[in-house]
């Protein structure tokens, strides 16, 4: 990842926790990091509808959303990017939850210094790459290139999902053929 800007989208409303995150990823020397700062979860959204980001780091409190469920929201919107839990509360069970709703760390604030974060910031982001990869190959054929039968059904649950949101109809035709030599 050396030479490369990697483009970070930090989610938090405490003013003190942006200057010093800003602050640590500017005494980083051997990878640039860019950081686009929002205080709310529904600017962040619309951030992660517009613009590429490498990584979220995400807080737990913030004006318009609290708690766990704010990690579920963002990895809903965009799985393809890995998100690290950046918080002031150190409780190994809320680090727990967080892992299962999504997150790939669960950092607290004031153990944290600019070269762990550096590590953490690549490695989950490396990670996530390398989940996203063998998700996708337990979905698709590798010799034809088509899903398969799990990639297929969850597809078509998606499309159901969305014609009864929307609701508008759907027509399904599911062909299964055996035998073909």
């Amino acid at each position: 990842m050396d030479n490369k800007i990697i483009k970070i989208l930090y989610v938090e409303d405490e003013t003190d926790s942006v200057i010093f995150m800003r602050e640590f990823t500017k005494e980083i020397t051997n990878v640039h990091y860019e950081m686009t700062h929002v205080p709310e979860l529904d600017r962040a959204l619309l951030e992660l509808d517009n613009e590429h980001y490498d990584i979220v780091m995400l807080g737990l409190s913030l004006a318009d959303e609290q708690g766990l469920d704010t990690i579920s929201t963002v990895c809903e919107r965009a799985p393809e990017i890995p998100v690290i839990v950046m918080t002031s509360m150190d409780d190994e069970t809320i680090a727990i939850k967080a892992l299962q709703k999504g997150a790939q760390e669960y950092l607290v604030k004031q153990k944290m210094n600019n070269y762990a974060l550096s590590r953490i910031l690549q490695y989950a982001i490396m990670r996530h790459k390398s989940r996203s990869e063998l998700h996708s190959l337990s979905l698709v054929d590798e010799l034809t290139g088509l899903y398969n039968r799990r990639g297929f059904m969850l597809f078509a649950q998606q499309q159901l999902s969305i014609a009864i949101r929307t609701k508008r109809g759907m027509i399904l035709f599911f062909i299964h053929l055996e035998g073909l030599n």
